[in-house]
Parts: C-alpha cells; sequence; structure tokens
C-alpha cells in the first residue's frame, strides 16, 4: 500500500486522446463497446463507463493489457479515452447514450475476426504468442477468454477482450482477490493442450514473471483515470494478488514446459 501511494492515478484533464468519431454498434458481448474514430487518427472498441456490465471492467481491460505487456503476452493495446461532449448522447447499443468521461479503448487489430478456440497454434508465430496467451490466463485467472485472428497475417493470434479477468470477473474487488489465493487456480483447463508451444518463450514467460519488480506492477495497476474511483485497497489487493500469482504462474508454466520436452 505504501508503494501504490507513490503511483498516483492519471488526471482526466490530462488524457489527451478523445473520441472524434462514433463509427459502429457491436452487436456482439455482453458491454456494449463499439467502435470508434480516435484523434490519433486510429479506430478504437470503446467500453464506456455505463456500458451493460459494470464500471470495473474498464479498469481490467487497461490493467490486465499492461500486464500483459509486462510479461510479452500478445494483448492488444488499451488505453483511456475522453468522451467529450461533442460525442455524448450518442447511442452505443440499445437505449443507452455515451455520457462524458473517461472510457477505455483498445485499439483495433484490423482485418481480425473473433474465435473463441485456441487454433492455429503451427501458423505465423503462434507457437510462440500462445504461450504468453496460456501464461496470462493463468496468471491473471482468464475468464471469458476471446482471441482475435489475422487472416492476412497467416492467423495470427492477439488476446483481446479482458473484462471477467480475475476472481469476481466484472464485479471483483480486493475481498475476492485475497479469497482467490487461498484457491489459486491453476493454468485453465481450456487452455490444456499446451504440445507445440514455443519452449524458449515458456522459458522466457517463466524468467519474466519470475523477474517482476514490485515497482512494475505497482505502476501498471496504477495507471487508470482518477474518476474510476478504483479504491487504493482494491489496487494493492490486485498488485498483491499479481505478485502472489506470478510465482505460482511461473512454476506451472516451467511444468508445462517439462512435460512437452519428453
Amino acid at each position: 500500500t505504501d508503494l501504490l501511494r507513490s503511483y498516483s492515478p492519471m488526471i482526466d484533464a490530462d488524457i489527451a486522446l478523445r473520441i472524434t468519431t462514433p463509427l459502429e454498434q457491436s452487436t456482439a458481448g455482453g458491454s456494449g463497446a463499439f467502435l470508434a474514430l480516435a484523434s490519433d487518427g486510429k479506430k478504437y472498441w470503446v467500453k464506456p463507463l455505463n456500458n451493460f456490465q459494470s464500471p470495473r471492467v474498464c479498469y481490467t481491460e487497461l490493467v490486465v493489457s499492461a500486464l500483459g505487456r509486462l510479461i510479452g503476452a500478445p494483448v492488444c493495446e488499451v488505453q483511456p479515452i475522453k468522451i467529450t461532449s461533442d460525442v455524448a448522447g450518442w447511442v452505443f447499443r440499445s437505449d443507452r447514450a455515451l455520457e462524458v468521461g473517461t472510457a477505455s479503448a483498445s485499439l483495433e487489430v484490423a482485418g481480425a475476426l473473433e474465435d473463441r478456440m485456441l487454433r492455429d497454434r503451427a501458423r505465423d508465430d503462434n507457437a510462440n504468442r500462445q504461450a504468453g496467451v496460456v501464461a496470462l490466463n493463468g496468471w491473471l485467472g482468464g475468464n471469458d477468454s476471446q482471441w482475435l485472428y489475422v487472416k492476412s497475417e497467416d492467423e495470427r493470434i492477439y488476446s483481446h477482450d479482458h473484462g471477467h479477468f480475475l476472481p469476481g470477473q466484472n464485479e471483483w474487488n480486493g475481498g475476492h482477490l485475497i479469497s482467490a489465493l487461498l484457491t489459486a487456480p491453476q493454468l485453465p483447463a481450456s487452455l490444456e493442450g499446451h504440445a507445440g508451444l514455443d519452449q524458449s518463450q515458456l522459458v522466457h514467460l517463466t524468467n519474466r514473471l519470475k523477474g517482476l519488480s514490485e515497482p512494475e506492477i505497482a505502476q501498471a495497476v496504477s495507471a487508470f483515470p482518477a474518476s474510476w474511483n478504483v479504491s487504493l485497497e482494491d489496487r494493492a489487493a490486485l498488485a498483491y494478488y499479481a505478485d502472489v500469482r506470478r510465482i505460482i504462474t511461473a512454476t506451472e508454466i516451467d511444468q508445462v514446459r517439462l512435460a512437452i520436452s519428453v
């Protein structure tokens, strides 16, 4: 907790990225994410705080992406995005409209199609990337796993839509995380087809998880907009959960590597 106090949440007014044009509603998924053009000229899938699930999914999306990048997992880039008064009122699904504030935005992967099957491990560098997928899901309690595949890149995989990660899923709090450490999940059963994973990447993931520092984790869980109102207690529990789980997951990954090398 003392370490986290030195990492302050973002001041919303300082966030430069903003929605310029809402483009497309999504009829799939439970949150009501929508496609938008942003001020940097790129397209993002946006989840506003008043989504159909919970404001907490915005924070989870941001943090899982940040922690995933620390170990080299193939996560989509997620960052905060401003919803300004000129786009407020746009109906993003059903009768729910955008409200002025700060949302989470996942960078569009052009030409990607979603699939809930972990497949095509032998194509592109997916043997490497799927090792990161397995590690991420095991480390941060992956739930409702979803992946993007890009046909034009030989079915290259990306991990996205992490709003249901962590024990307690879209309504998690610090209590859920601390309780889960007593019965911490192993690598998810749905991802147990480990044959063909890149062994050198498994070694890298093991070493990276073991080598993560408390400041790295603290910074990742603290880089969010202050208006999202994530308590210091919940952030501290998440940092502790990630710190404890990283060692457990590193050991599990090493066991997987040894098993598939036989």
